[in-house]
């Protein structure tokens, strides 16, 4: 049986430029480099027989627009071809992907609310981390 995962794409496959949004959040930047590790991750993950969702805010119509979301999925989708990064769909819809299992940069593994609280309190702004 065929198992899927989604994969958010800023920040876990394609790096983030310094100042990822731009104009007060409103405009993205371009799409950064290929994210050391992501392709051969995704190619076990292929060899795996893994349903490989990209998904990402890049391309949500109530974010950026449908027309603006349709031309970032389009520059993913080029980038992704370009790099050989193995996918099965860019998800392109509102709300997230089902899948067995969700891969982000931003997530929480949630345990229980206390541990979510602790991470939260204990976490470095998310900006700091970028390198």
């Amino acid at each position: 049986m065929e198992q899927t995962i989604a994969i958010d794409f800023d920040n876990t496959i394609c790096e983030i430029n310094e100042g990822y949004y731009k104009n007060g959040g409103t405009e993205l930047l371009p799409i950064g480099k290929l994210k050391k590790g992501a392709k051969n991750f995704l190619d076990i993950l292929r060899l795996n027989k893994y349903k490989i969702i990209i998904h990402s805010c890049r391309f949500t119509p109530s974010i950026w627009g449908k027309e603006d979301a349709q031309k970032q999925a389009k520059k993913v989708e080029k980038f992704l071809k370009e790099k050989q990064v193995p996918f099965d769909e860019l998800w392109v819809k509102e709300g997230k992907p089902l899948a067995g299992f969700y891969i982000d940069d931003r997530a929480i593994k949630f345990e229980s609310w206390g541990q979510v609280y602790y991470h939260l309190e204990n976490a470095d702004p998310y900006l700091k981390e970028l390198e």
